[in-house]
């Protein structure tokens, strides 16, 4: 709409001298309820000043001993404080997200294992050296024997590439090192002793936990986080003949490509000429290892147990439990994987019992930093860990801890003794002041004396 010929203009100068006018009423407020409030403050201070002029120097001393004792009790009951605990827990599993500013290496080598399952897409193919056959195919054997390589697409997050020696007693197949990055997530890292296996899954940190079960639920959500490496896995495949089983993979040299939907396992033998791989791990990755013959492994020094997993790791958003599900995301149960441990904080200590949870409180650290790692044969992950909260619990159920250790901001200065001991005087102290603060009236005998000694008749 033009603008109204015949309505007058409001000049610039006008519109500035009316905002600064605005301005200067404002300030003239602000400044009244500042003098106002000064002068309230004051006059309280006077009032205070002038009662304890009036009142005798024990009560004064009095007075202030009650207004500290009355602080610490409050500070003590109502202002919980941060405090560091330290535990060691056997479990049969865990997650955790490396929070680390450079790449971390989570594994050393661990030589001479007995299966490597590998689950995911690679962004690049990796190409196979050396000489190949198919003892159940005699048609892909004649392929494969006029090969000196063989190319291996991992296109889906459902492609798999197991490796297995051929002769178990004489592996050479082994993981030189597994490195991290910055905001990768370790998923369901997990030990199992009659298998004498480990596993985990690796995906981003900021998707759902879900996604390593069930990936064709977020399909959509894959579509950026493919883009981008966790880590990287350097793979020693030796001299010794493998078995490779594949599938979801395209062979180019073959002529097979596969389809997301459809699982179909292609088994041959490979004897390597080529002695290192490094893939590139990407969201989700499935790895499982088979691990060494623990007997084997007490008699050998060069392929140490205790030194396979990495010390120092910093973390967040560690779990000790896993997702009981039943084909449905929705529809999910969480279980505590704890077989046993110990918790301290401060002067206090707890135990923990099989399947019962590590609660932390919302919006506290919890546990920052992972000491150390180690596989127990007999029962799993042994795990020192480091951590920071106002108070730990241990339950069966998440929402209803049966244990707690709760600390308080004198907890760091002073130990339960201590406090004890300090409200103890306190209390004593109270006693015995109270009486100086409020005295009983002095009772004023008014004896009335009938005339002089003995009264009138």
């Amino acid at each position: 709409m033009p603008p109204n010929p015949n309505r007058p203009q409001i000049p610039n100068t006008q519109r500035i001298i009316q905002a600064l006018s605005w301005i200067k009423r404002r300030l003239r407020i602000i400044f009244a309820a500042i003098r106002w409030l000064t002068l309230g403050l004051l006059g309280i201070f006077v009032e205070v000043f002038n009662f304890l002029r009036r009142q005798k120097r024990d009560r004064i001393l009095a007075i202030v001993f009650l207004l500290i004792s009355v602080a610490i009790i409050i500070g003590y009951y109502y202002f919980p404080g941060s405090y560091n605990f330290e535990g060691s827990i056997v479990a049969q599993g865990m997650s955790f997200t490396y929070i680390g500013q450079q790449e971390k290496l989570i594994f050393n080598t661990i030589r001479d294992i007995k299966n490597l399952d590998i689950q995911g897409r690679q962004p690049q193919a990796l190409v196979l050296r050396g000489q190949f056959y198919s003892k159940s195919n005699p048609t892909l054997n004649q392929k494969l024997s006029q090969l000196k390589q063989l190319t291996v697409e991992l296109p889906y997050a459902t492609s798999r590439l197991i490796l297995t020696p051929a002769n178990l007693s004489k592996s050479e197949l082994s993981i030189l090192e597994f490195r991290l990055l910055r905001q990768s997530r370790v998923s369901q890292l997990v030990y199992e002793p009659k298998n004498n296996q480990m596993s985990l899954c690796l995906q981003a940190a900021t998707l759902p936990p879900q996604i390593c079960v069930f990936p064709e639920e977020f399909s959509d959500k894959l579509v950026l986080a493919e883009k981008t490496s966790l880590g990287s896995l350097k793979v020693q495949l030796g001299q010794e003949e493998l078995i490779v089983s594949l599938a979801g993979i395209n062979l180019p040299e073959l002529g097979i490509r596969s389809v997301p939907d459809a699982y179909q396992e292609l088994l041959l033998q490979f004897k390597p000429n080529i002695d290192e791989f490094l893939f590139s791990l990407l969201t989700p990755t499935y790895l499982s290892i088979k691990l060494p013959d623990p007997v084997k492994l007490n008699k050998s020094t060069a392929n140490d147990a205790a030194d396979w997993f990495r010390r120092d790791l910093e973390v967040s958003e560690v779990s000790f439990s896993r997702f009981d599900m039943n084909g449905y995301v929705k529809d999910e149960l969480q279980i505590s994987t704890i077989l046993e441990g110990k918790l301290r904080m401060g002067a206090q200590m707890m135990d923990i019992q099989p399947e019962q949870f590590l609660i932390i409180p919302p919006g506290q650290k919890g546990v920052h930093k992972l000491r150390s790692i180690r596989i127990n044969p007999q029962q799993g992950l042994q795990t020192l860990i480091l951590g920071e909260s106002n108070s730990i619990a241990v339950g069966l159920y998440p929402e209803f801890p049966v244990q707690t250790i709760k600390t308080t901001w004198l907890s760091k200065y002073l130990s339960q003794e201590a406090i004890n001991a300090l409200l103890a005087f306190i209390a004593a102290f109270t006693a015995i002041l109270y009486p100086r603060l409020f005295p009983e009236p002095a009772q004023t005998t008014n004896v009335s004396q009938q005339h002089n000694q003995g009264g009138n008749p």
